[in-house]
Protein backbone atom coordinates (compact mmCIF):
# COMPACT_ATOMS: atom_id res chain seq x y z
CA UNK A 1 0.00 0.00 0.00
CA UNK A 2 2.18 2.73 -1.15
CA UNK A 3 0.77 6.36 -0.16
CA UNK A 4 2.77 8.26 -2.69
CA UNK A 5 3.50 10.85 0.42
CA UNK A 6 5.71 12.16 2.63
CA UNK A 7 5.79 9.58 5.66
CA UNK A 8 6.59 11.55 9.30
CA UNK A 9 6.73 11.34 12.66
CA UNK A 10 3.74 12.05 14.99
CA UNK A 11 5.38 15.12 16.34
CA UNK A 12 6.13 16.43 12.64
CA UNK A 13 2.33 15.80 11.15
CA UNK A 14 1.24 17.84 14.19
CA UNK A 15 3.54 20.55 13.82
CA UNK A 16 2.67 20.69 9.82
CA UNK A 17 -1.18 20.49 10.86
CA UNK A 18 -0.38 23.51 13.25
CA UNK A 19 1.33 25.96 10.81
CA UNK A 20 -1.74 24.81 8.26
CA UNK A 21 -4.22 26.13 10.62
CA UNK A 22 -2.13 29.20 11.64
CA UNK A 23 -1.78 30.01 8.05
CA UNK A 24 -5.62 29.55 7.16
CA UNK A 25 -6.91 31.47 10.34
CA UNK A 26 -4.64 34.11 9.28
CA UNK A 27 -5.78 33.89 5.79
CA UNK A 28 -9.23 34.36 6.67
CA UNK A 29 -8.62 37.35 8.53
CA UNK A 30 -6.65 38.69 6.06
CA UNK A 31 -9.81 38.13 3.37
CA UNK A 32 -12.25 39.45 6.17
CA UNK A 33 -9.81 42.93 7.18
CA UNK A 34 -9.99 43.70 3.09
CA UNK A 35 -13.64 43.31 2.51
CA UNK A 36 -14.23 45.53 5.62
CA UNK A 37 -11.70 48.02 4.58
CA UNK A 38 -13.31 48.29 0.76
CA UNK A 39 -16.93 48.06 2.57
CA UNK A 40 -15.58 51.01 4.53
CA UNK A 41 -14.03 52.47 1.16
CA UNK A 42 -17.43 52.05 -0.64
CA UNK A 43 -19.09 53.68 2.20
CA UNK A 44 -16.97 56.93 2.68
CA UNK A 45 -17.32 57.10 -0.96
CA UNK A 46 -20.76 57.39 -1.21
CA UNK A 47 -20.91 59.73 1.42
CA UNK A 48 -18.57 62.14 -0.81
CA UNK A 49 -20.59 62.10 -3.53
CA UNK A 50 -24.39 62.58 -1.51
CA UNK A 51 -22.33 65.08 0.60
CA UNK A 52 -23.63 63.69 3.76
CA UNK A 53 -21.03 62.52 7.00
CA UNK A 54 -18.00 63.84 7.18
CA UNK A 55 -18.06 65.39 4.25
CA UNK A 56 -20.43 67.86 4.44
CA UNK A 57 -18.55 70.76 4.92
CA UNK A 58 -14.58 69.25 3.57
CA UNK A 59 -14.23 66.98 0.34
CA UNK A 60 -10.26 67.88 0.84
CA UNK A 61 -9.91 65.06 3.32
CA UNK A 62 -12.26 62.60 1.40
CA UNK A 63 -9.93 61.47 -1.41
CA UNK A 64 -6.84 60.84 0.62
CA UNK A 65 -8.87 58.77 3.38
CA UNK A 66 -10.60 56.53 0.57
CA UNK A 67 -7.50 56.15 -1.37
CA UNK A 68 -5.78 54.89 2.23
CA UNK A 69 -8.35 52.80 2.83
CA UNK A 70 -8.76 51.11 -0.45
CA UNK A 71 -4.95 50.76 -0.77
CA UNK A 72 -5.58 49.04 2.59
CA UNK A 73 -8.16 46.49 1.36
CA UNK A 74 -5.88 45.88 -1.66
CA UNK A 75 -2.91 44.69 0.11
CA UNK A 76 -5.22 43.13 3.12
CA UNK A 77 -6.77 40.99 -0.02
CA UNK A 78 -3.69 40.36 -1.75
CA UNK A 79 -1.87 39.37 1.56
CA UNK A 80 -5.21 37.16 2.01
CA UNK A 81 -4.65 35.38 -1.30
CA UNK A 82 -1.41 34.88 -1.13
CA UNK A 83 -1.11 33.10 2.31
CA UNK A 84 -4.55 31.02 0.70
CA UNK A 85 -1.80 30.11 -2.23
CA UNK A 86 1.21 29.91 0.07
CA UNK A 87 -0.93 27.18 2.85
CA UNK A 88 -2.22 24.92 -0.20
CA UNK A 89 1.26 23.78 -1.37
CA UNK A 90 2.63 23.00 1.98
CA UNK A 91 3.01 19.14 2.02
CA UNK A 92 2.24 17.73 6.42
CA UNK A 93 3.16 14.44 4.89
CA UNK A 94 1.20 11.48 6.34
CA UNK A 95 1.92 10.12 10.16
CA UNK A 96 4.07 7.15 10.92
CA UNK A 97 1.51 4.53 11.75
CA UNK A 98 1.65 0.59 11.72
CA UNK A 99 -0.65 1.02 8.13
CA UNK A 100 2.14 2.34 6.54
CA UNK A 101 5.24 0.55 8.26
CA UNK A 102 5.65 -0.99 5.18
CA UNK A 103 6.64 2.08 2.94
CA UNK A 104 9.40 2.72 4.82
CA UNK A 105 12.30 2.11 2.68
CA UNK A 106 14.30 -0.83 3.97
CA UNK A 107 17.96 0.79 3.69
CA UNK A 108 16.84 3.30 6.30
CA UNK A 109 14.62 1.25 8.65
CA UNK A 110 16.03 -0.56 12.23
CA UNK A 111 14.12 -3.35 13.40
CA UNK A 112 14.71 -4.88 16.88
CA UNK A 113 13.75 -8.29 18.35
CA UNK A 114 10.89 -8.29 20.82
CA UNK A 115 13.02 -10.83 22.99
CA UNK A 116 16.66 -12.15 23.73
CA UNK A 117 17.68 -14.24 20.78
CA UNK A 118 19.67 -17.53 20.88
CA UNK A 119 23.06 -17.61 20.81
CA UNK A 120 23.39 -18.32 17.31
CA UNK A 121 21.05 -15.80 15.96
CA UNK A 122 23.23 -13.44 17.62
CA UNK A 123 25.85 -13.56 14.78
CA UNK A 124 22.63 -11.82 12.36
CA UNK A 125 21.75 -9.22 14.73
CA UNK A 126 21.80 -5.61 13.80
CA UNK A 127 22.88 -5.72 9.88
CA UNK A 128 22.00 -3.47 7.10
CA UNK A 129 18.49 -4.45 5.94
CA UNK A 130 19.91 -4.63 2.48
CA UNK A 131 21.88 -7.45 0.81
CA UNK A 132 25.54 -5.86 0.29
CA UNK A 133 27.37 -6.72 3.75
CA UNK A 134 29.54 -3.47 4.08
CA UNK A 135 30.42 -4.25 7.92
CA UNK A 136 32.75 -7.54 9.01
CA UNK A 137 30.79 -9.67 11.53
CA UNK A 138 33.51 -8.78 14.38
CA UNK A 139 32.43 -4.80 14.13
CA UNK A 140 28.41 -5.57 14.84
CA UNK A 141 27.47 -4.57 18.03
CA UNK A 142 26.12 -7.69 20.10
CA UNK A 143 23.49 -7.60 22.90
CA UNK A 144 25.08 -8.48 26.23
CA UNK A 145 23.90 -9.62 29.61
CA UNK A 146 26.47 -7.01 31.03
CA UNK A 147 25.60 -3.73 32.60
CA UNK A 148 28.18 -0.99 32.56
CA UNK A 149 28.01 1.72 35.50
Amino acid sequence: MKTGKRIVSKRQYAAGVGKVTALTSLTIALLLAGGIAGRVALSLLRDMHNSTGIFEDDWGMGQPLILLIGVGCLLFLSLGAYTMKYTRKIDIGVPLSRANTSDLPADESLVRASQEPMQEQQSILLRAATEVQQTPPEQLLRASADIEH
